[in-house]
C-alpha cells in the first residue's frame, strides 16, 4: 500500500524559445497554461530545495493513524545532504 502526500518539489525547468515570452509575459493565464503544459510534457528535472510541509505530516498522521513527528521534511535535490528541520 502507498500513501499520497503533497510536497513542494524544486525543479530546473527547460523553457523552449517558443514558450519564453508566454511564460514571462503579462498574461498570467497564458503563463500558467504554458508552464502546466511544459510540466506535463516533462520539460524539467528535479533540482534544488524541496520539502514536505509539516501540515502534510499532520494530515498523514490524522488520515492513516501514524505518529510521525510534525515537522517540515526538507531536502535538496541539488546534492547537499538530506535533513529534517524540527520546529
Amino acid at each position: 500500500m502507498s500513501k499520497k502526500v503533497w510536497m513542494q518539489l524544486g525543479i530546473l525547468m527547460d523553457i523552449p524559445d517558443y514558450a519564453e515570452s508566454k511564460v514571462f509575459g503579462n498574461d498570467l493565464d497564458v503563463s500558467a497554461k504554458t508552464l502546466e503544459g511544459l510540466v506535463k510534457r516533462g520539460n524539467f528535472k528535479p533540482f534544488g530545495k524541496s520539502r514536505i510541509p509539516e501540515k502534510e505530516v499532520a494530515y498523514l498522521n490524522q488520515k492513516y493513524g501514524t505518529e510521525y513527528t510534525i515537522t517540515d521534511v526538507k531536502f535538496d535535490m541539488g546534492g547537499s545532504e538530506n535533513r529534517h528541520e524540527k520546529h
